[in-house]
């Protein structure tokens, strides 16, 4: 069992450097391709900008929704956790009942 856990923590790592790499790339890409000489509607320079433009935007996408999700579900789950401990701590002498035979 700790052995998969392991592993998945190195390719969750692997990934995020991947997704820095490429929006790095990208970025670099877009900034020194900026200043071309354009030929036109056809120009392929323009086409690969635009493209890197929508990747960037994607994966910017991407990631606020995965932080968003993220915190969503770590509220629920400190939601659920605070309701269930104040209903274990609940005790008829807490709750003031009086019980007499």
């Amino acid at each position: 069992m700790k052995r998969k856990s392991g592993y998945s923590k190195y390719i969750a790592v692997l990934l995020a450097f991947c997704m820095v790499f490429v929006m790095l790339y990208f970025t670099i890409f877009e900034a020194s391709n900026e200043i071309h000489d354009c030929t036109g509607s056809d120009c392929s320079i323009c086409h690969e900008l635009q493209l890197a433009e929508n990747m960037l935007k994607q994966l910017g996408s991407v990631i606020s929704f995965t932080v968003v999700i993220f915190f969503i579900v770590a509220f629920c789950i400190k939601a659920e956790a605070t309701f269930l401990c104040s209903i274990l701590e609940r005790t008829l002498i807490l709750d003031k009942v009086r019980m007499d035979d």
